[in-house]
C-alpha cells in the first residue's frame, strides 16, 4: 500500500447544505463502512477561515455557493489565506468556464455534485494531495537550484532548450563571454 493511502487524511468540507455534506461523509467510506478521510463539516465561509488559522488539514472540499459568498469570490478568499492547501470545488453548477476558472485560481479539480460517487470522490482527493505534495517537492527543488546557480558567481551556467536556444545565462557566463543577460537570452548558442 502506498503512503498516500497508509493513513487518515484530514478534510475541510465547506458545504452549507447538510444533506450534501452527509452525502459526501457516506461517499468517504470504503466497503467495510470505514473511511480514509478524517471529515470536518463547517456550514459557512467565515467559519471555515477561522478553523483554517489553527487547524492543518490535507485538502480542502468547497462548495462556491455559500450563504455569505458565491461563486469564484468564494475560492479566492479561501486561497488568499491558503493558497498551498489542495482545494477541490464541489458544486452544484455545472458550468465549464467557471470550472476552468476555478483551476487557474488554484483549484486542483471542480466536481459536479451530480457526477459525484465514492471512487471518484477518494481518488479526486487523493490526487489533489498528491499533486501538491510534488508541487512542493518541484518548488523546493528550483528554489535550491536558483540558490545553488545564482550563487555561483566563478562559474558559468548556460541553460539551453531543446532547440539550442539560451533560456538561462547567469553571472558567471555575463564575465565569461562578456554578454549580459539580456543580450544572450533567447539567442542560438
Amino acid at each position: 500500500m502506498s503512503d498516500l493511502h497508509s493513513h487518515i487524511h484530514s478534510i475541510l468540507l465547506v458545504e452549507d447544505n447538510h444533506a450534501d455534506a452527509g452525502l459526501v461523509r457516506e461517499r468517504l467510506k470504503d466497503g467495510s463502512g470505514m473511511s480514509p478521510f478524517h471529515l470536518t463539516h463547517v456550514p459557512t465561509l467565515k467559519k471555515a477561515l477561522e478553523i483554517l488559522q489553527t487547524t492543518p488539514f490535507d485538502v480542502i472540499l468547497l462548495d462556491l455557493n455559500l450563504p455569505e459568498t458565491s461563486g469564484l469570490e468564494t475560492l479566492k478568499r479561501i486561497r488568499s489565506m491558503n493558497p498551498t492547501i489542495p482545494l477541490v470545488v464541489l458544486t452544484g453548477n455545472e458550468d465549464e468556464p467557471l470550472a476552468l476558472e476555478a483551476i487557474k485560481l488554484g483549484a486542483q479539480d471542480y466536481v459536479p455534485k451530480s457526477s459525484l460517487n465514492a471512487v471518484l470522490l477518494s481518488r479526486i482527493l487523493y490526487y489533489a494531495i498528491e499533486r501538491e505534495k510534488n508541487d512542493r517537492i518541484r518548488r523546493e527543488s528550483e528554489r535550491k537550484y536558483r540558490l545553488f546557480v545564482e550563487g555561483a558567481t566563478g562559474l558559468a551556467f548556460i541553460l539551453l532548450n531543446l532547440e539550442g536556444h539560451i533560456i538561462h545565462w547567469n553571472s558567471g557566463a555575463q564575465r565569461l563571454f562578456g554578454y549580459p543577460e539580456d543580450a544572450a537570452l533567447n539567442k542560438y548558442f
